[in-house]
């Protein structure tokens, strides 16, 4: 998947009618929140006969992102909306059931398609700014932040 094709999708998955408000609404926890992540873009491929499929890779360091890059495979990562936050936030949201679900705010979730080691860069496909390049060390630090959730796309 190339990087075009990676904002591509991030992009179609912003558009669906309340997306996230859907997602958030139904998953008690990041864990859940990453599963149903991982189901739409499946149904994603399937719907549009795209011969990819979605893995949740969560909880692994960031030289792993890096690994499914070089194989080609983009990834969907949790990361800062904006990346001149110092201190991030959290809500308390009560779902239905008064589980008390603890959401990071500025989450931001964007298709990592790219690094540079020797530039200490990471290149974003972000479905608000486009495609972007970062500091690599800002990234993995939001990274860690937002609870190491990540989904490879192959």
């Amino acid at each position: 998947m190339s990087v075009d094709e990676a904002h591509g999708f991030i992009q179609t998955l912003s558009e669906i009618p309340n997306y996230i408000e859907e997602v958030l609404a139904q998953a008690s926890n990041v864990e859940q929140l990453t599963k149903r992540m991982t189901n739409a873009a499946n149904a994603f491929f399937k719907a549009n006969d795209i011969r990819h499929s979605a893995y949740i890779m969560s909880y692994q360091p960031p030289e792993m992102l890096y690994v499914q890059l070089a194989k080609g495979h983009p990834v969907i990562v949790w990361t800062c909306f904006d990346y001149n936050v110092t201190e991030i936030k959290y809500n308390e949201v009560v779902l239905d059931d008064g589980t008390v679900f603890t959401w990071p705010r500025n989450e931001h979730c964007v298709a990592l398609a790219g690094y540079d080691i020797v530039k200490r860069t990471v290149t974003l496909a972000d479905p608000t700014y486009g495609i972007v390049e970062r500091d690599m060390d800002k990234f993995e630090d939001y990274y860690k932040r937002y609870y190491y959730q990540a989904v490879v796309i192959e």
